[in-house]
């Protein structure tokens, strides 16, 4: 799609960076004293938008009356008499510059005792007064009268299958939309980031993106293993993400994220505890098999705690280090699981090739996938006939040639719609937001239903266990 929005100014937006956080998009410091107390305190307990508000208008509390901070409002051009008796002139920029650093006001009276003085470069000064000069009349990033800007964090290039078919998926999905006339008068326009390899640039990455494509909201997107590090960028942007792919969604929720489910770590809990009423007393090794990724390792480490917590034994661990071999020593570690289980952590082009085991075969055995990592054509692996396979979070009804990641991408397409419906054409990241948290047992249509509330942000803690029937090619619901 055609990218028809005008691209955000840089200095408004450094400038609204500080007026939210108290903090420098360029890592320069910004400290601030209050009341004679000359040790320096950081500057993000005093962002601006505590007492001023959103709207610059100011949000009285406890006795005090935050001063209207809105351009319009600092230049009028004569004198006013504020709440307290007190009177001053019109602000210029270099009188607004000394009542932020000194605390005096375009007349040079004193300011408010609950007023900090701050401490912040020339530069970052400049960037925070060109925020003044529109607030209380931008929009949120991305909207315009006939356009709506969405982004997508797309799975990383390597995980090939995975990143077209999510893609893909959507790419359709908000055509569709927009063929039918969009969401009240306003076309979606999609952009998609690859999700960053560099682990080290990846949080800057993603801001830049956020920040420099003028994005509203962020669907359907994969933030896998990286949740801690991610989810602190949205809060400071201020951008609503709905996660279609997590693995470790957070226990204190964030105000602006919201999860489909518990992810792969909700559902691996879910798989061991539904084995650990099955095989209570069984006298085989439980294996993990798990590949050299950040990823599988820590659901690996999630599989020992939670046998250990449930009274299993500690499972023989199979580390698959190349993607397109098996050996048969490898087979014949995770075929050890005799009468006991298996837990497949593999990205789902490998997990067949774990299930075939290069010949070996175990009847007895369970094996248990993610719902996440199911592979799309597990229905068509003969080899596989008979096993005993069970998945956690994969909705029964999904068709044999769906792929799992394009249900989650789905799913998460249709709550992020719902929500701008709710929120109706008068749109706002807020109002978005509150849409999101209004949901209640909300069937997307590719999920299972979907409840969020202003402390609830992973909308299903219920993973399902499924008995994986590829005779009949069907999922079975486990009760």
């Amino acid at each position: 799609m055609k990218a028809l929005l005008p691209d955000p100014n840089p200095v408004e937006v450094r400038g609204k960076h500080i007026y939210l956080s108290g903090t420098s998009i360029s890592g320069a410091p910004i400290t601030a004293t209050l009341g004679g107390d000359d040790n320096p305190i950081p500057g993000s307990a005093f962002a601006c938008v505590n007492c001023h508000g959103r709207n610059g208008q100011g949000r009285p509390e406890g006795g005090i009356i935050p001063s209207d901070i809105r351009w319009s409002t600092l230049t009028k051009p004569y004198e006013l008499i504020l709440s307290e008796g007190r009177k001053r002139g019109p602000y210029t920029e270099q009188s607004l510059k000394r009542a932020i650093a000194l605390g005096v006001d375009s007349s040079n009276n004193a300011l408010s005792a609950a007023m900090p003085h701050f401490q912040i470069t020339d530069n970052d000064v400049a960037d925070l007064i060109a925020y003044l000069k529109i607030l209380g009349t931008d929009n949120d990033p991305g909207i315009s009268d006939d356009r709506l800007r969405i982004g997508v964090i797309l799975p990383p290039r390597r995980m090939t299958e995975m990143h077209q078919s999510v893609k893909s998926a959507l790419d359709t999905y908000f055509r569709k939309i927009n063929t039918q006339g969009g969401i009240f008068g306003r076309q979606i326009e999609l952009e998609f980031l690859d999700y960053p390899e560099d682990a080290e640039a990846r949080a800057q990455t993603v801001r830049d993106f956020l920040v420099n494509k003028n994005i509203f909201a962020l669907t359907s997107s994969f933030i896998a293993g990286d949740e801690a590090a991610l989810t602190p960028i949205f809060q400071q942007t201020e951008t609503p993400v709905l996660a279609g792919f997590a693995l470790y969604p957070q226990a204190t929720p964030n105000p602006f994220v919201f999860y489909l489910d518990e992810g792969v770590f909700g559902q691996v809990k879910a798989l061991i505890a539904f084995v650990a009423r099955q095989l209570k007393k069984a006298a085989g090794n439980p294996v993990v098999v798990y590949s050299d990724t950040a990823p599988s390792r820590q659901l690996a480490e999630a599989v020992d705690e939670q046998c250990q917590s449930l009274g299993l034994k500690k499972p023989h661990r199979v580390l698959i280090q190349n993607a397109d071999f098996l050996t048969i020593e490898q087979a014949k570690e995770i075929y050890r699981a005799d009468d006991s289980f298996v837990v497949m952590l593999l990205e789902p082009s490998m997990v067949l090739r774990g299930l075939h085991g290069n010949g070996e075969t175990n009847l007895k055995t369970l094996f248990l996938i993610p719902g996440s990592l199911l592979p799309n054509n597990i229905f068509f692996s003969t080899s596989a006939m008979g096993m005993n396979i069970f998945v956690a979070g994969v909705p029964p009804w999904r068709s044999e040639n769906a792929a799992t990641e394009q249900w989650s991408a789905l799913a998460a397409a249709n709550i992020m719609m719902e929500g701008l419906k709710r929120a109706g054409r008068d749109l706002s990241r807020e109002a978005f937001i509150k849409s999101l948290e209004s949901l209640s047992n909300f069937d997307d249509g590719f999920a299972q239903p979907i409840t969020y509330g202003s402390n609830q942000h992973v909308g299903n803690t219920q993973s399902r266990i499924m008995f994986v029937d590829i005779e009949n090619r069907r999922f079975t619901v486990m009760r």
